[in-house]
């Protein structure tokens, strides 16, 4: 349960999907900074949850950063919406975004697409071919 004096951890949490696709960019605190209007200290303070973000700079930071609003609270982990004070009670963490949930939107918005694919384009040609054909197998074996 965090304190009054604690970042939300749904803040922590946005702050941390914005740093990371920040830097599958690329892209500086800096750059992200002039991209959005503001100093690189306050994208520090977004990136560690210390400054909440409001509508409109999330608007900025997505358009920045390519990724649609949803990218920020996918994968949003069961003890964070625990360890909220608003939401102490919830009974069903999945209804809100938990882990269980089943990928929906922009597949290639996801960080977990985004690494699978920058590992893919690293592979030789030769694992390439095989694991898209494992891949295959897989996805046809689970629809059974």
């Amino acid at each position: 349960m965090t304190t009054e004096k604690d970042p939300d951890p749904i803040d922590v949490h946005v702050g941390s999907r914005m740093q990371l696709r920040r830097t599958l960019l690329g892209m500086t605190q800096e750059q992200l900074a002039k991209a959005i209007g503001v100093s690189f200290q306050q994208v520090q303070k977004y990136e560690r949850g210390l400054n909440r973000l409001s509508a409109s700079r999330l608007f900025d930071v997505c358009q920045a950063l390519g990724v649609s609003i949803t990218y920020f609270f996918e994968d949003v982990p069961e003890d964070v919406l625990r360890g909220r004070k608003r939401n102490a009670d919830v009974s069903d963490p999945e209804a809100l975004g938990g882990k269980a949930r089943r990928p929906s939107g922009d597949l290639m918005a996801k960080t977990e697409s985004l690494e699978l694919v920058r590992s893919y384009w690293h592979m030789p040609s030769s694992q390439r071919e095989k694991v898209r054909a494992l891949i295959d197998t897989l996805a046809r074996a689970s629809k059974v």
